[in-house]
């Protein structure tokens, strides 16, 4: 028995100093190289698969498929953030050719748990372990079963790990996603991981994956180069396209290398994972290269104005149409034209506020159904219905999320033309008993549910699918609401509904529900309007629980704003423009794609964040969505395919989910309204405690002369700029107290700051 044991003691020194010398090896895991060959007549079957260990710091020699290798692997921990590790890996042929190959950095995840949060950007959350329909695009509920209150989440067919039993794995290509990343957290051990790669390299975009073994207790997360996705690949709404990928031939004596980083972080709830990964996109964001600044936002928004005026008014009806392609005859309250475009517009010329009037009176009372809700659309300016014409079983249904956002942007529009002294009172008068119907009709359907669900039948108001996060920016309706009828019960159901909606969806990690076309596929939209909701409460109400959910809803929807510059391929339309996606923000998990701007919202609720907390890290943010959004108008200096000027497409495509990488249809879309509301809303530069920050595509440098503040100001780009300063406090509900600078294209001017917080122009 001594012997034995002396044996065993033995062994497991011996496993111990075995251990070491193998790279990445801890208690949970360990890194490996993976080699896999593949059938490309067969559509990528995989022929041959074949993991190995990896040793640290010293060359490998390995036969796999006949041939030799040289593996060299090497790690250190980044002196900067001593809780990550890089990596690199280099792979060597030694013989003669082998085609069709894919090599992968491996890490083998011990001790797993099937309930881990898993999250790839912009593209997988909680592993997307709902359930899944294969439904043509644009998707509706279709089975009884995930309709009613009780619905439970169904996403689209879109990559995901196995809800069940049997086969579970993920392959995405690094342009899937908003940032290259695989997180998870493992909440048994009060742990986060990370693990991050480049775009790839010189044989082309990095694949990542995640996989899941039979029993769940292993997991393999792969870095792949290059990019070979198995059979199939995803394209809108269906994850069984073929995959087109190919592997590598190699020759003799050439060499490839995979370079990725490993974080390593404390985390024991949602909260502090979203935390960590908020951190280590600021890292990368403030790596970020400048955008070019060539479109001052004054003139992106008079472009776009003109363009509304141009190919979006309906003369005949007296509406703006929701885009540029149907005549003028199509309009929708809310997701994502409608009030919110009327309110956007509101800032710009006297004859397009005059026909934002006109438009108004078209609207109110015939917009509002008889469950009190808006209708889903108008048709030919005169007909109202809901629901999707081309899904019959969906008559009567109206997307939450359209009343939402129609209702909270109404009412912003109705504190902008209160003191209208030209508005008709019966007129005004009107418009507010509108707003008043709609609102009664949220608080009547909190009382009765409990919820907002994500479609209500119109004609009654029942909620026909329920859950989801599609009314996130009603509680700051509400907040109006209360406001201009002097009435609580607004607020308390305000502040009821958003904390439901922080339990049910914050605190989990997930916003669903706010795009109508995605079922309820995780989004960026639903999650950018509980921010609104929070702020707004806080804003009314001082109380700091606002504030604190704000934050965590932030730390989510930065996991859907890009943080680096995708190198898009040669020769493709976004190449030849040059532009970066550094502040680009993905919509939701099945529309896969960047775009230039929230949907739908100018951000202002960061800078307002901002006002509260002091965090520079959340103007940094809407600094880069701002700067960025500016690149995708297309204008006289950079029209964009056969656009018109002041078109801007929806869709920057970095992954092959659609129309292909780095090119777009030419669309016109929701990005135009965003903008507009960037140029409503938003400062050009804003200066607060002798710090500047700039949103806009203009230059400025805060100065001290002769203990004075001096404020330069420069012009880079060929128009004339519009420069809104704002120095100060926001107030209560507000858009910032500004002075605007008019700057001729290439000119600079220097202003002295005034100790009231005025601008002196200095000779």
């Amino acid at each position: 028995m001594i012997l034995t044991n002396k044996v065993v003691s033995l062994f497991s020194l011996l496993l111990m100093i075995a251990s070491l010398s193998y790279a990445g090896e801890v208690k949970d895991g360990i890194y490996s190289i993976r080699f896999r060959a593949y059938d490309y007549e067969r559509h990528n079957i995989c022929i041959k698969d074949q993991a190995y260990s990896i040793k640290l710091g010293l060359d490998t020699i390995i036969n796999w498929a006949d041939t030799k290798w040289q593996i060299s692997f090497s790690k250190e921990l980044n002196k900067s953030k001593s809780d990550s590790e890089n990596f690199k890996l280099k792979v060597t042929c030694l013989s003669d050719n082998v085609n069709q190959v894919s090599v992968s950095l491996e890490w083998q995840q011990y001790n797993w748990d099937a309930k881990n949060f898993v999250l790839m950007p912009g593209a997988v959350y909680n592993g997307n372990k709902f359930l899944a329909r294969k439904i043509p695009y644009s998707p509706r509920i279709l089975l009884p079963q995930d309709a009613g209150l009780d619905a439970p989440i169904v996403i689209s067919d879109v990559p995901r790990l196995n809800l069940e039993e049997g086969f579970s794995r993920i392959q995405e290509r690094s342009g899937g996603m908003s940032f290259p990343c695989i997180a998870f957290l493992d909440t048994l051990n009060n742990r986060s991981r990370f693990l991050i790669a480049e775009q790839g390299n010189e044989l082309g975009d990095y694949g990542f994956e995640i996989e899941e073994n039979r029993s769940r207790a292993v997991a393999y997360l792969r870095v792949s180069s290059p990019l070979v996705r198995e059979l199939h690949r995803y394209s809108i709404g269906n994850t069984h396209t073929p995959s087109y990928d190919k592997g590598h031939v190699f020759k003799k004596g050439e060499s490839i290398q995979i370079k990725a980083q490993l974080y390593t972080l404390p985390a024991s709830n949602i909260k502090s994972f979203y935390q960590n990964y908020f951190n280590i996109h600021q890292q990368v964001l403030k790596t970020a290269q400048p955008v070019r600044l060539d479109l001052p936002l004054s003139k992106a928004y008079s472009l776009i104005e003109k363009k509304y005026n141009q190919f979006n008014w309906n003369a005949n009806q007296q509406f703006y149409g929701i885009d540029s392609h149907t005549g003028n005859k199509k309009w929708k309250p809310g997701w994502v034209g409608g009030q919110i475009t009327a309110y956007a517009l509101t800032f710009g010329a006297d004859t397009t506020r005059n026909r934002i009037i006109k438009e108004n009176n078209w609207f109110f009372p015939a917009g509002i159904s008889p469950s009190g809700f808006f209708y889903e659309r108008c048709e030919d300016g005169i007909k109202w219905i809901s629901g999707d014409p081309s899904k019959f079983h969906t008559k009567n249904w109206h997307l939450i999320r359209s009343s939402s956002d129609a209702l909270y942007y109404t009412f912003k529009q109705l504190e902008l033309l209160k003191k209208d002294k030209s508005i008709p009172q019966n007129d005004f008068n009107k418009w507010v008993k509108g707003a008043k119907t709609v609102s009664d009709a949220f608080v009547r359907n909190w009382k009765r549910y409990g919820q907002w669900g994500q479609f209500v039948d119109s004609e009654n108001g029942v909620i026909v699918v329920g859950g989801s996060a599609s009314a996130a920016i009603t509680p700051a309706a509400l907040v109006y609401a209360s406001s201009w009828f002097a009435d609580t019960v607004y607020l308390n159901v305000a502040k009821q509904s958003a904390r439901y909606y922080y339990q049910e969806f914050i605190k989990k990690g997930i916003t669903t529900g706010g795009p109508g076309d995605a079922l309820q596929s995780p989004d960026s939209e639903s999650c950018f309007g509980l921010i609104e909701s929070f702020m707004t409460l806080y804003d009314c109400t001082k109380e700091k629980e606002w504030i604190t959910y704000a934050e965590e809803t932030v730390n989510q929807f930065s996991t859907w704003v890009m943080p680096y510059s995708f190198q898009f391929p040669k020769g493709t339309l976004m190449h030849q423009l040059g532009v970066s996606t550094v502040g680009t923000v993905w919509a939701n998990v099945q529309n896969k794609h960047a775009a230039p701007g929230i949907c739908t919202a100018s951000g202002l609720a960061l800078l307002k964040l901002y006002q509260v907390t002091k965090k520079e890290e959340y103007l940094l943010l809407l600094k880069l969505i701002t700067q960025s959004a500016l690149q995708y108008v297309s204008h006289p200096d950079k029209p964009i395919a056969k656009q018109p000027f002041g078109f801007v497409d929806e869709r920057i495509s970095t992954t092959d989910w659609y129309e292909g990488i780095g090119e777009i249809e030419g669309l016109s879309t929701w990005a135009e309204v965003a903008i507009l509301l960037m140029g409503a809303e938003l400062p050009s530069v804003f200066i607060d405690q002798n710090r500047l920050y700039v949103f806009d595509h203009v230059e400025a440098e805060l100065q001290t002369t002769a203990g004075k503040g001096v404020l330069e100001i420069r012009n880079p780009t060929n128009y004339e700029a519009k420069v809104k300063i704002s120095i100060g406090q926001l107030k209560s509900n507000e858009i910032l107290p500004y002075q605007t600078i008019e700057l001729k294209p290439k000119e600079k001017i220097r202003y002295q700051l005034h100790k009231k917080g005025w601008l002196i122009k200095m000779n």
